[in-house]
């Protein structure tokens, strides 16, 4: 209770630190910052830069566990992040560059152990990452580049021992993998190259024996 009491009185300190702070003009690296707090618990921050690299940042806090952060650049290198808590432990943070090599990431948790991450770039050699967890024990990352020699990885887990990790080439010489358990013992990677000299490899596990490993090109 000391230490809830503590957090708030520090937001509270925040918000009156924000009320004495005014924007800054807009322009070439300018910013703006404002802090607010509503309610017991009700945090929100943020800050921004509006120009050349222009930057934006906020945070909010809704109830006892909801946290929403984000960061901004809008102009060349446009950037953006957020993050985000809703009830005991759903998060979920974000941060994206939108030009030439633009990046994109996020992750979320909803419920106890769901979690989702995710990068993204997009562009020449542009690429995207994610990641997510459902349940206590579902996992799914992923990473795709979608332009020349483009490639894509996922990973996944359903249930207990389920679990799906891949990997994509899209483009001249682009491949494929994915690793794949279902169940207990169910084990499926595979390696795919599609293009010139493209390649295909897959490896799977049904049960306690079972194992199929293939190689294409």
């Amino acid at each position: 209770m000391f230490g809830k009491r503590l957090f708030h009185s520090k937001l509270l300190q925040l918000w009156r630190l924000a009320s004495a702070t005014k924007p800054l003009p807009l322009g070439i690296g300018s910013s703006t910052a404002s802090f607010s707090n509503f309610g017991d618990s009700l945090l929100l921050p943020s800050l921004s830069h509006f120009g050349l690299c222009s930057f934006a940042a906020s945070f909010s806090n809704f109830g006892d566990s909801v946290l929403l952060p984000n960061l901004s650049y809008l102009g060349r290198g446009f950037s953006a992040a957020s993050f985000s808590n809703f009830g005991d432990s759903l998060m979920l943070p974000s941060l994206s560059h939108l030009g030439l090599g633009s990046f994109v990431a996020s992750f979320a948790n909803f419920g106890d152990s769901l979690l989702l991450p995710s990068l993204s770039r997009l562009g020449i050699g542009s690429s995207v990452v994610s990641f997510s967890n459902f349940g206590d024990l579902f996992l799914l990352p992923s990473l795709s580049l979608l332009e020349i020699g483009s490639s894509e990885a996922s990973f996944s887990n359903f249930g207990d021992s389920l679990r799906l990790p891949s990997f994509f080439y899209l483009g001249i010489d682009s491949s494929t993998v994915g690793f794949s358990n279902f169940g207990d013992s169910l084990l499926l990677p595979s390696l795919f190259y599609l293009g010139i000299g493209s390649s295909v490899a897959s490896f799977s596990n049904f049960g306690d024996s079972l194992l199929l490993s293939n190689l294409s090109t």
